[in-house]
C-alpha cells in the first residue's frame, strides 16, 4: 500500500479505536484484510476506509 493509505488507516484505526469500546487492534487489521481482498487493485482509500468502517459495524 502507498504510504498515504497506511498513513490513513492508522488515523481511522485510532479513531475508531477511541469511538468504540471493545475493538481491537486485530479486529481492525482482519476488516482491513477482509476488504483488500475483496475490492479490485484499484479501488480508492475512501472505498477502502468505508469498507472497513462498514465491516466494523460503524457508520
Amino acid at each position: 500500500m502507498s504510504k498515504g493509505i497506511d498513513e490513513g488507516l492508522e488515523k481511522l484505526k485510532d479513531a475508531l479505536l477511541a469511538g468504540k469500546p471493545g475493538l481491537s487492534d486485530e479486529d481492525f487489521h482482519a476488516a482491513v484484510e477482509q476488504c483488500m481482498a475483496e475490492n479490485d487493485p484499484g479501488f480508492t482509500p475512501d472505498r477502502l476506509f468505508a469498507c472497513v468502517k462498514e465491516r466494523l459495524g460503524i457508520e
